[in-house]
C-alpha cells in the first residue's frame, strides 16, 4: 500500500472520532488542517489526492482506503 503522509495526518489528527467538536463541517476540518500545518502541507495533500484519483482505483477501493490511513 502506498503511503500518503498528509492524507494520513488529515484522517488521524483532524477527522478523528470527535472531529465534529473541532468544526461543524468537513470543509471546516480541512480549513483547520490548512491553518495548522506547514504551508506546503495543503499542496502535498492535494497532490496525494490527485495521485489516488488518477490511480484507477474504484470508488469502493478509495472508500476502503480511508479507514486504513
Amino acid at each position: 500500500m502506498r503511503i500518503y503522509p498528509q492524507l494520513t495526518c488529515l484522517a488521524g489528527a483532524y477527522f478523528h472520532q470527535d472531529h465534529d467538536l473541532g468544526a461543524p463541517t468537513p470543509a471546516g476540518i480541512i480549513a483547520s488542517f490548512a491553518d495548522a500545518e506547514e504551508p506546503g502541507a495543503l499542496h502535498e495533500l492535494a497532490a496525494e489526492i490527485r495521485t489516488i484519483l488518477d490511480s484507477g482505483m474504484t470508488e469502493a477501493q478509495i472508500s476502503d482506503l480511508w479507514p486504513r490511513l
